[in-house]
C-alpha cells in the first residue's frame, strides 16, 4: 500500500517509503536512494484535456425504443416532452433544459451526446481517426468510446442547417 500526500509548499508527494518530487519527477527514496522513480510507480497523472474541450455541454441523452411511436407517447403524455423531431426509427424529444433521443439499436447505440463547435469536432474526428458523420435532422458528429465502453457522441448543430433552425424561423423556410 502506497501513502500520498500533497506538500504544495515544497513541491513534492511523499510516499510512505519516498519522496517524489513533482518539479523534477525524481523520487528519493527514504533510505537515500534517488532516481528516476527509483523503481516505483509515480502517481498517476490526470488524462491531458483536449484541446477541444472549452464550451462543451451535455446535448442529450439517447436511449433505446423498442417502439419510437409508442415511446413519443409515454414521454410526451407523462413528462410533457415537446417533440423536436421524430420518424420511425429516432425521436428527439425535449425536456425542459436538456434532450432525450429515443432510439432504435439498429441506427444508433445508447449514447450520451456533447455539443461541439465545428472546430472541435473537426479535431476529435481528427484525433480520433474517424470521419464526420451527416445526420438525417441535418446535425453533424462522431461516435467515441468512453473507457468503460459507453457511446459518446460529439454533435454539432450547423448555423441555419438543421432541421430545428427551420423549425425556429418558419420564415427560412
Amino acid at each position: 500500500m502506497v501513502e500520498v500526500y500533497d506538500d504544495a509548499n515544497r513541491g513534492t508527494t511523499r510516499f510512505k517509503s519516498a519522496r517524489f518530487n513533482l518539479k523534477t519527477g525524481q523520487v528519493e527514496d527514504m533510505r537515500g536512494a534517488t532516481g528516476q522513480f527509483a523503481g516505483r510507480t509515480p502517481p498517476p497523472t490526470p488524462l491531458a484535456r483536449p484541446a477541444y474541450h472549452p464550451g462543451m455541454t451535455i446535448d442529450h441523452v439517447a436511449i433505446t425504443a423498442n417502439n419510437i411511436a409508442e415511446g413519443v407517447s409515454y414521454y410526451t403524455a407523462r413528462f410533457g416532452a415537446e417533440v423536436l423531431y421524430q420518424d420511425a426509427t429516432w425521436a428527439f424529444l425535449k425536456f425542459g433544459n436538456t434532450k432525450l433521443a429515443l432510439v432504435t439499436p439498429s441506427q444508433h447505440p445508447p449514447h450520451v451526446a456533447v455539443s461541439v463547435s465545428l472546430e472541435q469536432l473537426q479535431k476529435a474526428a481528427a484525433e480520433a481517426g474517424k470521419k464526420i458523420d451527416s445526420h438525417r435532422d441535418g446535425t453533424q458528429g462522431i461516435y467515441v468510446t468512453d473507457p468503460s465502453g459507453n457511446a459518446v457522441e460529439l454533435i454539432h448543430y450547423p448555423q441555419g442547417g438543421t432541421v430545428y433552425a427551420a423549425r425556429a424561423n418558419p420564415a427560412a423556410k
